[in-house]
C-alpha cells in the first residue's frame, strides 16, 4: 500500500495532520505501507492523504481510508468491541479534533505572519519535491497563501458555528487516538502571542 502525502516536516512524519492521523493508525494496526510525496492539486478531491491499495485502487480521505482498511483487515484494532455509546463518544472526540481544533490550527498556521514564517520554508521544500524550480517556489507559496487567506473567513465561521455543540466525556482509543495525534502535533508547533504584549500596549495607550 502507498500513502500519498506531503512529506515530513518539523521532525514529524508529515506536514498534514490528516496524513499523521492515517500513518499513526496504520502503525497501530501494524499494516505496512510506503509513503510517497504527491501533488495535492492532482488528487480528485484536491486533498491529501490518499492511498493506493494493493489492488491499485486509489482511495481519498483519511477517514474513508481507515474505514475501508478496517473492513478489509477484519477490524485490526478491535474497535467493534465498543458499545454504541462508546463509539458515539469516540466519534465526538474525532469531530472535535478534526473540525474545531483543525480550523484553529489552520488559522494559526497560515494567517499570522510570525507563524507563516515557520511554514514558508516547509512549503517551499514541498514545492521543490514536486519539481517546481527554485526561482519560482516563493511565488508558488505566495499564491497558495493568497488562496488560503481567501478561504480563511469561511473556515472561521464554520468553526464558530460548531463551537460548544457537545461536550464528550469518557475514554477512547485507537482510531480516535490517531486523529488526536495529528491535530495536537500540528497545533503544538505554532507560536503563541506574548501574554505581555496586550497589557503592555494597553498601558502605553
Amino acid at each position: 500500500m502507498i500513502v500519498h502525502a506531503f512529506g515530513p516536516a518539523w521532525n514529524t512524519i508529515d506536514l498534514s495532520p490528516f496524513v499523521v492521523k492515517l500513518l499513526t493508525w496504520l502503525r497501530m494496526a501494524q499494516l505496512p505501507c510506503t509513503t510517497q510525496v504527491a501533488n495535492v492539486r492532482k488528487m480528485s478531491n484536491a486533498k491529501l492523504p490518499a492511498m493506493t491499495l494493493d489492488d491499485g485502487q486509489l482511495v481519498n480521505d483519511s477517514q474513508q481510508i481507515i474505514d475501508l482498511l478496517r473492513e478489509l483487515h477484519q477490524d485490526p484494532l478491535d474497535e467493534q468491541r465498543w458499545s454504541p455509546a462508546e463509539q458515539a463518544v469516540a466519534c465526538a472526540w474525532r469531530s472535535l479534533f478534526e473540525t474545531d481544533l483543525y480550523f484553529a490550527a489552520y488559522y494559526q498556521r497560515w494567517v499570522p505572519e510570525p507563524n507563516f514564517a515557520i511554514l514558508r520554508p516547509v512549503m517551499a521544500d514541498y514545492m521543490g519535491a514536486l519539481g517546481v524550480p527554485a526561482f519560482a517556489r516563493a511565488l508558488a507559496v505566495k499564491a497558495v497563501r493568497r488562496s488560503v487567506l481567501a478561504f480563511t473567513p469561511c473556515c472561521c465561521r464554520r468553526s464558530s458555528r460548531r463551537r460548544n455543540r457537545w461536550s464528550p466525556t469518557g475514554q477512547t482509543w485507537c482510531a480516535t487516538t490517531s486523529g488526536c495525534c495529528g491535530s495536537i502535533g500540528r497545533s503544538a508547533i505554532w507560536r503563541r502571542p506574548d501574554p505581555g504584549s496586550a497589557s503592555d500596549a494597553a498601558a502605553g495607550a
